[in-house]
């Protein structure tokens, strides 16, 4: 696999996160209660029931989260922070492969002179030990 190919692809798993966030979410819940339900498994909560102290006058009550909105909360929680990660990786992707487009064949083929001539510019700036001439004659040597 390329670097291009991955990079379509990250996109694509983060963008398919995005939409269906809620409905693999649902799915899932739906799924474990059903297996819990066959298997004959309780999914209610177990131990003891912790009482908020309060302050005399007050009187508000913390009903607390069932288990399926324990679990839907740490799903989403899961799901946005993979969808941060595959955010950053993406980002990291498309900079490495903008500095080292030029060794690609497709974008030496495809790319006009101005884009060829960007891409040479960026990569001698970070690597000061190839001249110019040498990388654009070596580049279109190749076609």
């Amino acid at each position: 696999m390329t670097l291009d190919t991955g990079i379509i692809k990250l996109n694509a798993l983060n963008e398919y996160l995005v939409t269906e966030r809620t409905t693999i979410v649902d799915n899932a819940i739906t799924f474990g209660i059903k297996k819990c339900n066959d298997m004959d498994i309780n999914i209610e909560k177990r131990g003891r029931k912790k009482v908020k102290r309060t302050m005399p006058g007050e009187s508000a009550q913390d009903a607390g989260l069932s288990i399926q909105e324990e679990i839907r909360r740490s799903m989403y929680e899961c799901i946005d922070r993979f969808i941060q990660e595959l955010s950053t990786r993406y980002g990291a992707m498309k900079q490495i492969n903008s500095i080292f487009q030029i060794i690609e064949t497709k974008f030496m083929l495809e790319a006009s002179n101005d884009a060829l001539t960007v891409t040479v510019h960026n990569l001698i700036q970070i690597y000061g030990e190839f001249e110019k001439e040498q990388v654009s004659q070596k580049g279109t040597a190749g076609m």
